[in-house]
């Protein structure tokens, strides 16, 4: 800047140039704490990428009447299939969901899991647990084996916007 003093700092000297500057690339897009997967029936389904994203989509996104899905007695991610009021989730999309918490836990590569899952309301937190630990009260389990073609069709569907 022209006839500005050396002295002043270079954020006051960059504040008072009147000329634009690059900033460099545009900062990218937030990305979603969750991957969303579809469904064979075509319902969303929403898994949490860690611990504290687990946490942020099971406790403060979901509502009281989604279903939640988790891998029994192993780390692993939180599934949260968003139902509409008074609907069931169908039976294939409770497989595929099961299908995802098996695969993003611990257990993944187990060839048999059990998946808790229960409506959302019934999922509770305790105060200091560390993030991704929730209890859950009057949950069912599903006892399941792997499915490597389900598996595959859900990962085609990772992250897809349709129209």
């Amino acid at each position: 800047l022209d006839g500005a003093p050396e002295f002043l700092a270079k954020p006051v000297r960059e504040a008072l140039d009147p000329t634009p500057k690059k900033r460099g690339a545009p900062k990218a897009t937030k990305r979603s704490p969750w991957n969303t997967f579809t469904s064979l029936d075509g319902w969303t389904i929403l898994v949490g990428r860690s611990a504290r994203e687990s946490d942020e989509l099971t406790l403060r996104r979901s509502k009281g009447h989604d279903l939640f899905l988790h891998v029994r007695a192993s780390p692993g991610a939180h599934v949260i299939v968003p139902t509409p009021r008074g609907k069931t989730v169908p039976r294939d999309t409770l497989l595929d969901a099961a299908e995802l918490a098996c695969l993003f836990s611990k257990r993944g590569e187990a060839d048999r899991n059990e998946v808790d899952y229960v409506p959302r309301k019934y999922v509770r937190k305790r105060k200091g647990a560390p993030p991704g630990l929730v209890e859950l009260t009057q949950h069912k389990t599903l006892s399941l084996q792997k499915d490597p073609g389900r598996r595959d069709r859900l990962l085609a569907t990772k992250n897809r916007q349709d129209p």
